[in-house]
């Protein structure tokens, strides 16, 4: 189809005049669209399937609508297009859409103009292809179906998404598929699971994430190196609300947050996963149990606080009983990711002053780390001493690159046994300390002024219980000033 003559005031309309007789409707297929003078105002195709190429625009445009857009399909606006409704999206390599400017708001020109309205569109199949819009999107974008990006598949907001990213089914990212926002995305609403399998490349934002609520489960590609999930400033809502039998709301994922997570509910528990804030967590209003169990095989870290936390469940580590998919269970505050792309927990950097408080964990700590600024090499368990004038403070050195268990502390003076693995009869520790390693063999870090505060129901359980063994992670709360918590007084 060749269009002549136009300009940037100029509309295109397809329309459907007589369907044939005895035949279902059906879109009319566009092969290729040249607009030989490179402008028009607005095209308004809801008959029609573009399955070629569309002459590149070089000015803004009001309106673009088709009814779908084909795996062949390509759109090039060197500009920004006020308004775009498209039924379906299925693009295949070579097929993309490419906006320059901001999508879905005021558009004014010579005998045309169109009002700030959202995106609507049944699905979006990224097989390959590409969905770019370079400036802002300024209003919401629903998409009523699923959301799939393979191949390499890209959906991309090069600066905001002001309004809410919805999805009604579900997003499924696969083999380098990714969905991008530059900078602030207000809301990402998800009515089915948010699935990340192998080979994706994941959620980005660069910026801030204000809500993301997902009402099936949140399901990662199992990587240690591969972040399914990365937010640049503040993730400031996650909430999902389904979940697996045995699997948890949140499962497999790798999530990295730049600064603060404020508000976290994971009504199913959170299973196998890797989840860090540069700066601190606070507010996990309810971490649910899948079962009895909140937090399987999962380690949490924030740089220096981790605060307000309920964990309705056990916290609990399947690797000493011989499930080692996931990571041991840790809750770290006084730790960072390593800046390395790729990096793994066992490079992360350990800072001092860390403090987890409010922690309520309505179950046990079953062989699992509460840790507050203690790192699991470099040193010898015992407390660290008064800082010197202008020394600078303990650290535990350059991460060994491997994994390293933690051990039981060396206690007030280095002999005293650690009793954090005892029964306690009210209030008084009786029989032998269990896992005390001997001088010489212990090698956590213990840095200045980290402190928990917290309350464990269900006490502390340790399956491992062989004085001189380094197989498992020593049960129990690793920091200076551990005087805030409570146990229960029988167990």
């Amino acid at each position: 189809m060749k269009v002549l003559g136009t300009t940037d005031a100029s509309t295109l309309t397809i329309t459907q005049v007589r369907p044939r007789f005895h035949v279902a409707n059906g879109l009319m297929l566009i092969d290729n669209l040249t607009i030989r003078s490179g402008q028009i105002g607005s095209v308004l195709a809801s008959p029609a399937e573009l399955d070629g190429a569309m002459s590149p625009l070089s000015t803004s445009v009001g309106t673009l609508e088709f009814g779908a857009l084909g795996p062949g399909a390509q759109i090039d606006v060197n500009g920004s297009v006020g308004a775009m409704d498209v039924g379906s999206i299925n693009l295949g390599p070579g097929g993309h859409v490419v906006i320059t400017g901001d999508l879905n708001g005021a558009f004014q020109s010579l005998g045309q103009s169109s009002t700030t309205t959202g995106m609507t569109i049944a699905s979006m199949n990224l097989d390959g292809g590409q969905f770019v819009i370079g400036g802002v999107s300024l209003e919401p974008i629903s998409i009523a179906g699923n959301l799939s990006l393979s191949h390499n598949g890209l959906f991309a907001i090069g600066r905001d998404q002001t309004g809410t990213l919805s999805v009604g089914g579900s997003v499924i990212l696969d083999s380098g598929g990714q969905l991008s926002v530059g900078r602030n995305l207000a809301a990402l609403t998800v009515g089915g699971n948010v699935q990340i399998d192998p080979g994706a490349s994941g959620i980005v934002v660069g910026g801030e994430l204000t809500q993301m609520t997902v009402n099936g489960f949140l399901r990662g590609q199992s990587s240690t190196t591969a972040i399914d999930l990365g937010v640049g400033l503040n993730l400031d809502g996650l909430t999902v609300l389904g979940g697996g039998a045995n699997q948890g709301g949140i499962q497999s994922a790798n999530i990295n947050v730049g600064k603060n997570i404020n508000g976290l509910d994971v009504l199913h528990g959170i299973f196998r996963s890797w989840i860090t804030a540069g700066v601190s967590i606070n507010g996990v209003n309810n971490v649910g149990a899948d079962g009895v169990t909140g937090i399987y095989n999962s380690e949490i870290d924030a740089g220096t606080s981790i605060t307000n936390v309920t964990v309705g469940g056990d916290v609990t580590s399947g690797f000493p009983t011989g499930d080692t998919s996931g990571y041991p269970t840790r809750i770290i505050a006084g730790k960072i990711r390593s800046t390395a792309i790729g990096s793994t927990p066992d490079q992360g950097v350990y800072l001092p002053n860390g403090s987890i408080s409010d922690l309520m964990i309505d179950g046990a700590l079953i062989d699992t780390v509460l840790a507050a600024s203690a790192a699991p090499f470099g040193g010898d368990g015992s407390l660290p001493p008064p800082p010197a004038y202008g020394a600078a403070p303990r650290s535990p050195g350059t991460p060994p690159g491997v994994f390293t268990n933690y051990q039981a502390p060396a206690g007030l003076n280095n002999t005293t046994p650690n009793y954090s693995i005892r029964n306690v009869t009210n209030g008084v520790p009786t029989g032998p300390a269990a896992w005390a390693q001997p001088i010489g063999s212990r090698h956590d870090t213990v840095l200045s002024n980290g402190s928990i505060t917290a309350i464990i129901t269900g006490g502390v359980i340790s399956t491992q219980t062989d004085q001189t063994a380094d197989t498992y992670d020593y049960a129990g709360l690793f920091a200076v000033n551990t005087i805030g918590v409570t146990l229960p007084q029988n167990g």
